[in-house]
């Protein structure tokens, strides 16, 4: 996850909110995870990763789209 935080920048010139974002983002996924449920979706699609910039999650058979399709059911 600290990967994906590349444009706060780095050295003496950084962002002072860097510290805050990191915090922020760990807590929203200990709230998802402890809250909601995450399967596969209907019919199990095949997920490939697909090289770009970055490295994105794609169902075979649908070139040029980045998708990672989950069905997602409340806890409570």
């Amino acid at each position: 996850m600290i990967a994906n935080l590349a444009m706060f920048s780095s050295g003496i010139r950084n962002c002072i909110g860097w510290h805050f974002a990191l915090l922020e983002m760990q807590t929203m996924l200990i709230e998802f995870l402890e809250n909601f449920e995450f399967s596969p979706a209907p019919g199990n699609p095949e997920i490939i990763r697909s090289a770009a910039m970055v490295m994105n999650p794609m169902v075979k058979g649908q070139p040029g789209r980045a998708q990672l399709p989950l069905t997602i059911t409340a806890l409570r």
